[in-house]
């Protein structure tokens, strides 16, 4: 059946890769029939969607085949493993596939120059390839291009591939996001190795349970695991680019090189390739090659990038061939090798009107002496930040946690926080500002970005300045304002709160149908902790014009629930929730059907990480919340109550604790329910009556305990009868509790009632002979002796004239219940000092069953027993009697362990004989001695 599926799924992907091939082929031709000497054009904005449905049919073909290997065994689905590696934002997880999968913007016929540099490398003996050069000058744009070389075979030999750029402007870019994303190229490389799935299961565990320090070196071992299988004829090719954007700089930096080069060297066919600014390796590092990139490698690129660029400029184009080629040499020239310099210094020529203009700019470009870091400024000062479009778009881009797409940014623009609603919005406002900005933002695959890091970090200059831009704090209030009224404008419908996750296709159709949503919930929580909404203490500032905008949907934390489940950090995940409650509380009131769901997700993020008192206290709060919000026996509310007393029901309770006093009012309550719903005498109605009893004797409170005990047996006796097993249970019960509480009357009394009922049963009856010895147990408690005695002498006479019909049809089991009423009453005597009576009780038995025959080991166990007290009372020879036929039945069944402990009693039992018939001996040779002296 799964080679089937797969088979079927591989057929639809070839189909799927003729149908790209041929649309790509139409485009062209049509392309060049229309006139075109030349076509160019972005290849993922024509055809990205086909790509990616191919890459997701791909994914769905790996999963299936790891499924079929792994088969039921795993205790982890693959799906699991692979939500867990990848970022829980569906947008973050296209944009790096998008990275690594494709070179950011070359222009075509650049970096060819660094062919031979890589043959090279791929041919020698070295494992580390240091590629360093400074800002701008080019190393993603080759990094991009080695990604696209290696796919195909170079010098005769064929690479696997797997690509890491760490970005600027994407959050949490740090050691174990590095190493997840090579592990995720990694699982689709490893299909069937079921010992580097056994790592990654044990890292997902260890992610969840251990400190963040062990959890990184677990997943880093989880990639050495993964690398294994490269030490016969496959290679392995590792690209990581940007490592110098690592989160806590230079040191992270450092470690996570030394950690990518120690398993590089360590693998026989792996090698590696990295790009930074300096050096990143540690001192003395075995197998290095590393290559400076300069402008003389790069100064044919550089001509294109500028001559590509300028293409379109009038002032440009209606120069002649040499006058152009003088005007791309001169700015060449000028970058010095910077590629971001040339960009910078085109779009400043782009931007010229006139033709003296553009020859102004020209000359002062040629002549300039700055480096790209003042060009940045200078281009940052010809931008009017004044206007209300870029002002804001610069001031979201730098606080983002990852860039926004085209479609989120139009959606916030169309977010009105003056009007307070969503207002269509003239498509040419947010053209505009993207043109204005066009030197310092780039647009690809839908995705607006900082042009460079540098820039980035100019404008986070001017933001912590507070002139130009809205300070850090105060734009990170006014983004989660944009992003809460977002959702507040579209998603006002009401829907009622669930104990159940939202379904994963329900979570992408109101991701798709709400284009800003997926940002919002895995990211406004992040900005309202780095906002001035929340003070460093912790406390809450919420504005007037927070509480107006802020959404009351339970969709909201629905969602934000479901996007929490995925996470690889669950203490995060727990944290966030935690504080989305705080809000929805403090905006919402505790009252609120969005609050209650909130409570809903804590509880449950709490119960999956096995914190059973935070859930317990989330759910109780939910179900009291959800009894004053909805109908008193409203389903969801029995389903709140039935969920905390399942989490409760864990828990050791021995005192009254908070807890088990809301254990106790949620009881009270569900059995007030289901009565109602279902009548008194219903199972449900019994079962909760019998926790709630358990709850009081746990806690040491046998006055509600008997109370409880009393009230089920009335109900069960209303159901089942008098006399019923279910009745006796109860009653059992009830007993225990009595004597618990040191009630000897009540208990006298009780069981009175109870032997009163069972005595309707055969005298052979287990329920009968149980409760009458414990009435008799009761009376000699209470110091009624006579008639404890009475009850153990009427047991006895009974049963034993039951034994004595040959017609009885119960065997072997009639008499070991006499024999158990037996040592029982002997018991009864010796407690009494009646030690003779005991003695003749014992006799009396042994002459009935001396010359009996039973093949009965319960019935023989029970005769040594009989044996056992006749030596304690010192009936040491008849004991012995008793001991040799249980001996001897023992022997001949194959019982040794009874047989060997027959002989070790018997053994002491003559022993002691002995040692008394010696001390007879000498007592009368002593007063024989004495007496004829007299004489």
């Amino acid at each position: 059946m799964a080679s089937e599926y797969l088979r079927s799924e591989v057929g639809h992907s070839l189909n799927g890769l003729l149908v790209v091939v041929r649309d790509v082929s139409l485009y062209y031709r049509v392309k060049l029939f229309s006139g075109a000497h030349e076509t160019a054009f972005d290849f993922n904005t024509v055809f990205g969607r086909q790509i990616s449905s191919l890459s997701e049919r791909k994914i769905t073909i790996v999963n299936a085949m790891w499924e079929h290997v792994l088969g039921r065994q795993s205790t982890i689905q693959i799906h699991t493993v692979r939500d867990w590696l990848q970022p829980s934002d569906r947008t973050l997880r296209k944009l790096l596939t998008d990275i690594e999968a494709t070179a950011d913007g070359r222009d075509e016929f650049t970096c060819e120059w660094f062919q031979s540099h890589l043959l090279a490398f791929t041919r020698s003996q070295d494992k580390i390839l240091s590629l360093q050069g400074p800002s701008g000058c080019g190393k993603s744009i080759l990094a991009g291009w080695i990604t696209e070389r290696l796919q195909r075979p170079i010098g005769k030999k064929s690479f696997d591939l797997v690509s890491c750029t760490v970005e600027a402007d994407v959050a949490e870019e740090n050691s174990v996001a590095v190493a997840k994303r090579l592990l995720l190229q990694l699982l689709d490389l490893n299909v069937g190795n079921k010992g580097f799935f056994r790592s990654l299961v044990e890292a997902n565990q260890a992610a969840k349970s251990s400190n963040p320090a062990t959890a990184g070196k677990t997943i880093w071992q989880c990639v050495d695991s993964g690398l294994n299988q490269y030490k016969d004829t496959e290679h392995l090719m590792i690209i990581v680019d940007g490592l110098d954007e690592l989160e806590d700089g230079q040191q992270q930096t450092t470690s996570v090189a030394n950690q990518l080069a120690f398993l590089a060297s360590k693998h026989k066919n792996v090698q590696l390739i990295t790009c930074s600014r300096g050096t990143i390796f540690k001192p003395g590092q075995e197998k290095l090659r590393t290559f400076t990139i300069t402008s003389d490698h790069t100064h044919e690129d550089l001509r294109l990038v500028i001559d590509n660029l300028l293409h379109g400029q009038v002032h440009f184009d209606h120069q002649n061939e040499h006058a152009r080629e003088r005007i791309v040499e001169q700015l060449r020239q000028a970058a010095r090798g910077n590629f971001l310099e040339a960009i910078l210094t085109a779009f400043l020529l782009k931007q010229e009107s006139t033709h003296g203009g553009f020859n102004k700019t020209l000359k002062a470009a040629s002549e300039s002496k700055v480096d790209v870091n003042d060009l940045v400024v200078r281009v940052i000062n010809t931008i009017d930040l004044t206007s209300a479009e870029v002002h804001e778009l610069i001031s979201w881009m730098l606080i983002t946690g990852r860039p926004l797409t085209l479609t989120e940014i139009n959606l916030l623009f169309q977010t009105d926080l003056a009007k307070r609603s969503f207002v269509d919005l003239n498509v040419n406002v947010i053209s505009k500002a993207l043109f204005v900005l066009k030197p310092l933002v780039t647009q690809r695959n839908g995705f607006v970005r900082f042009r460079h890091s540098i820039i980035r970090q100019h404008m986070l200059s001017i933001q912590r300045e507070g002139e130009r831009l809205r300070n850090r704090r105060d734009a990170q209030a006014d983004f989660t304002l944009r992003l809460l009224a977002y959702c507040h404008f579209n998603m006002g419908k009401p829907h009622d709160p669930t104990l159940e996750m939202m379904k994963s296709p329900e979570v992408e159709d109101l991701f798709a149908k709400f284009g800003l949503l997926e940002y919002i919930v895995t990211h406004w929580l992040r900005h309202f902790r780095s906002s001035s909404l929340q003070q460093d203490d912790g406390s809450l500032q919420l504005t007037s014009e927070f509480r107006a905008v802020f959404p009351g949907t339970t969709r909201l934390p629905l969602l934000e629930w479901s996007c929490w489940e995925t996470t690889g950090n669950p203490s995060e995940a727990i944290h966030l929730s935690e504080l989305a409650l705080r809000v929805r509380q403090e905006v919402l009131t505790q009252n609120h059907r969005a609050t209650l769901q909130g409570l809903i997700a804590c509880g449950n993020l709490h119960r999956k990480e096995q914190k059973v008192t935070k859930a317990s206290e989330c759910f109780y709060r939910a179900s009291k919340i959800s009894q004053h919000l909805l109908r008193k026996y409203h389903p969801f509310t029995i389903s709140c109550t039935a969920t905390f007393l399942t989490v409760t029901e864990s828990l050791t309770l021995t005192s009254r604790t908070e807890i088990a006093s809301w254990r106790e009012e949620l009881l009270v309550y569900v059995i007030e329910t289901y009565k109602h719903q279902f009548g008194k005498t219903h199972d449900l109605v019994i079962q909760h009556y019998k926790l709630l009893a358990q709850l009081y004797t746990d806690i040491h409170e046998e006055q509600h305990a008997e109370r409880i005990w009393r009230e089920v047996r009335e109900i069960v006796v209303l159901r089942f009868g008098k006399g019923s097993q279910e009745e006796t249970q109860i009653s059992e019960h009830l007993t225990i509790v009595l004597k618990k509480g040191d009630k000897k009357t009540d208990v006298v009394e009780y069981e009175r009632g109870i032997f009163d009922i069972v005595t309707e049963l055969h005298v052979w009856d287990v329920r009968r002979i149980r409760m009458t010895l414990e009435l008799a147990w009761s009376y000699e408690a209470r110091g009624e002796t006579l008639m404890a005695e009475e009850l153990f002498v009427v047991l006895w006479r009974k049963l034993t004239d039951q034994c004595h019909h040959h017609h009885d049809h119960h065997g072997v089991d009639i008499h070991i219940r006499t024999l158990d009423v037996v040592i029982e009453y002997v018991h009864f005597l010796r407690r009494c000092h009646r030690h003779e009576e005991a003695a003749n009780m014992l006799i009396c038995i042994w002459s009935e069953y001396e010359e009996h025959e039973f093949e009965s080991e319960t019935l023989f166990l029970k005769l040594k027993i009989i044996g056992q007290l006749m030596c304690e009372i010192t009936l040491l020879t008849v004991a012995v009697s008793v001991l040799r036929k249980c001996l001897s039945w023992f022997k001949s069944h194959g019982k040794y362990e009874h047989a060997k402990s027959c002989e070790i009693i018997i053994s002491e039992t003559t022993a002691e004989m002995i040692k008394s018939a010696s001390a007879t001996t000498t007592t009368t040779t002593s007063t024989t001695t004495t007496s004829t002296e007299v004489v």
